[in-house]
């Protein structure tokens, strides 16, 4: 995805945990069976980080309940989606805060 988006990725909890809260993202793919721990820890991360909440599409390999995940817009079941689709998914999510973004300027202008 290096050719559409800066990527910063992270292969455990505990790598992710101080990216998300010292960072702010646009858009963060969650998987939720982290190899150290479950990810349902990071919403809370993301809310006390302040500022605006980025765009959140889940990505595992069942659907589990999440709570309060801020700006969820797609949860993915791996077994449920084609290889493609998690892509096509984050491309169309930048695209949509990319016209947000232009639009906001546009009236600000």
């Amino acid at each position: 995805m290096g050719d559409i988006a800066k990527l910063t990725t992270a292969s455990t909890c505990r790598e992710a945990g101080p990216l998300l809260s010292r960072r702010a993202f646009d858009l963060v793919v969650l998987d939720q069976a982290l190899v150290d721990g479950d990810a349902a820890v990071f919403p809370k991360i993301l809310s006390d980080r302040g500022g605006p909440a980025p765009s959140v599409i889940v990505y595992g390999s069942a659907v589990q309940d999440t709570p309060a995940l801020p700006a969820s817009l797609a949860t993915l079941v791996k077994a449920q989606v084609d290889e493609t689709t998690p892509r096509q998914t984050v491309i169309d999510e930048l695209r949509i805060r990319e016209d947000q973004l232009a639009t906001r300027f546009q009236k600000s202008a």
